[in-house]
């Protein structure tokens, strides 16, 4: 009767130690699978990392060309400006030395 009872106590012991090691080989499934996630997130991250310094690269240069063609113009606008303002003055002269001239008779 002690041998039963001992015996059904080890059957216990056996089934408790049993479940356990399912739990774990769980966990330790669970582990494997959230490591592999983590790797994954961990290159997402690096490729997401990699592409915005691209995209910060490229804006900066597109900024520094913009900046560029800004300041092109605006050598070109005050290039215009003073061809335009040339030509009024010499527009002006022109009318002046017209108006001081003596009018021609053709007839």
């Amino acid at each position: 009767d002690v041998y039963k009872r001992q015996i059904e106590y080890l059957k216990l012991v056996v089934l408790a130690l049993d479940l356990k090691l399912k739990d774990h080989d769980l966990l330790k499934q669970e582990v494997v699978r959230l490591t592999g996630e983590l790797s994954a997130l961990e290159e997402s991250r690096r490729l997401l990392q990699a592409t915005s310094q691209e995209t910060t690269n490229e804006l900066t240069q597109e900024i520094a060309n913009v900046s560029r063609l800004n300041e092109d113009l605006r050598a070109e606008k005050n290039e215009r400006a003073a061809f335009a303002q040339e030509a009024r003055t010499r527009l002006e002269e022109t009318q002046a030395k017209l108006d001081r001239s003596e009018p021609v008779s053709y007839t």
